[in-house]
């Protein structure tokens, strides 16, 4: 089942990006608008979609409106070229994951200069000084 669930997934990735070339919105720009991931309720009724929007935030939210009022279209499309007993619902979701990756490279590059910075820590492995006078 997980094999066919992924492979499902993969499938409406590959339809919903078609379609969602098809939205006749100005507020959905071209060539700004990637749908990253796609995953499928169990009981194959509910599409998540997870987007990415290359502009600023207000703007990223303008687009995700539009998304959303679109998801009628895009479900209409994916009922006629899909081959199941139920159209799935169609939601979008803005997908982070790109900002939280920055985040991560941030925190972890203050992190090595936090540790160039600091003085050397007392190693367990170093000799101990001789006492010897």
């Amino acid at each position: 089942m997980d094999r066919t669930i992924a492979r499902i997934e993969r499938d409406l990735l590959r339809r919903v990006s078609q379609i969602l070339q098809e939205v006749e919105d100005p507020r959905i720009p071209t060539g700004f608008v990637a749908l990253s991931r796609t995953t499928i309720s169990r009981d194959l009724r509910i599409i998540k979609c997870y987007v990415m929007v290359n502009r600023s935030e207000p703007e990223q939210r303008t687009v995700m409106l539009a998304l959303n009022r679109a998801r009628k279209f895009v479900r209409h499309r994916l009922g006629e070229r899909l081959a199941m007993r139920h159209t799935p619902e169609v939601r979008f979701y803005l997908d982070d994951t790109p900002e939280r990756a920055q985040r991560i490279d941030e925190i972890l590059d203050s992190l090595r200069t936090e540790a160039e910075e600091a003085p050397p820590a007392y190693s367990l492995l170093a000799e101990p000084a001789s006492d010897e006078a």
